[in-house]
């Protein structure tokens, strides 16, 4: 942070130690606020983006299980489709309606807590924003206090150099006037030589007391005020990295329900059409419509001023054996002979 020249800032106990020890902002960190500070806002970024994306993963749920709810209830296939079907057909079409509106119960089940998560999130990152705005708000009054300390005690470092300059440059003067034996000179000089020995002397003074300063604001800053800013938005980071787990996890859990749903649908849906069977079906169809009528009807000729019954009386008698007739033939013809 700090040009070379500037006091080096307090020796941090912390990384003296050879033990392993868990990281921390105030530790490993206690230089680097900006870099700190600027991950705080894109941790605040990443979590709104993450409520934002469960909102909508929500919404996308609530609307396909509102769409298979809507199908699964469509009059369409419900009466009008089962009117007329028997059997095992009937039961396969039932289990696909019941099934269908099973797995939108599920789905709906599944966006009601994604909705949950997502306004769960969006208060926490609120919250804990207005933490770290506060935390960071502070910071940046010590980073800004700090870097005045500094401006102070360089620009007073540098009045001290060019006042030694000049007064090293008159008591160079000074001295060859002095070796030169010009005595008028040399009494000339020796006022000036006081005179920037007085301006050095109160540079000096001044460049000490910036100096001063400035050490008791590096105290402040790296042992006192910044490490508590430090500490504070390392909880904030904290909870946010523990939230995004939490939601991935909760995720994972919600969409762990939807396996065993559908693999319960696909079962009662494959034994339905499992119990499907062509045979039997034809089976259920006659069951359902036969008459019970074993004769098949025939057509008759019916002559003027017949009646339908003489018609099929005459059919039936036409229809009797010949023997009798036949033998009573045979026998005149005998007594002829």
């Amino acid at each position: 942070r700090a040009p070379a020249h500037l006091p080096a800032p307090p020796r941090r106990t912390a990384h003296s130690c050879t033990a392993p020890m868990a990281a921390s902002f105030e530790a490993d960190l206690w230089d680097k606020f900006d870099a700190v500070s600027n991950k705080s806002r894109a941790s605040f970024v990443l979590s709104q983006s993450l409520h934002k994306f469960l909102l909508k993963r929500a919404q996308l749920e609530a609307d396909y299980a509102k769409g298979l709810t809507k199908l699964a209830n469509e009059k369409v296939f419900g009466a009008p489709t089962m009117e007329g079907e028997v059997g095992e057909a009937r039961a396969a079409w039932q289990a696909m309606l019941t099934e269908t509106a099973s797995l939108a119960t599920t789905h709906m089940q599944s966006a009601e807590q994604l909705y949950a998560l997502s306004k769960n999130i969006d208060e926490a990152t609120k919250e804990r924003k207005k933490r770290a705005k506060e935390a960071t708000t502070k910071g940046d009054k010590l980073d800004k206090d700090l870097k005045s300390a500094e401006a102070v005690m360089v620009k007073a470092k540098d009045k001290y150099d060019k006042a030694k300059r000049a007064e090293g440059k008159i008591r160079d003067e000074f001295n060859k006037m002095k070796d030169a034996g010009q005595a008028a000179n040399v009494a000339k000089l020796s006022k000036k030589v006081e005179k920037e020995a007085k301006v050095a002397e109160k540079a000096d003074q001044e460049y000490a007391e910036s100096v001063k300063m400035l050490q008791g604001v590096q105290s402040r800053y790296y042992e006192q005020e910044m490490p508590a800013v430090l500490q504070e938005l390392e909880q904030c980071e904290r909870s946010y990295v523990v939230a995004v787990q939490n939601a991935v996890r909760s995720v994972a859990e919600h969409q762990a329900l939807l396996p065993p749903t559908i693999e319960t649908c696909n079962q009662t849906l494959a034994a339905a059409a499992d119990a499907i069977d062509a045979d039997t079906h034809v089976r259920h169809v006659c069951d359902a419509h036969r008459s019970g009528v074993t004769e098949r009807p025939q057509a008759q000729y019916v002559t003027f001023g017949s009646t339908p019954a003489d018609a099929a009386s005459r059919q039936s008698t036409s229809a009797a054996p010949a023997g009798g007739s036949g033998g009573g033939g045979g026998g005149g013809g005998g007594g002829g002979g």
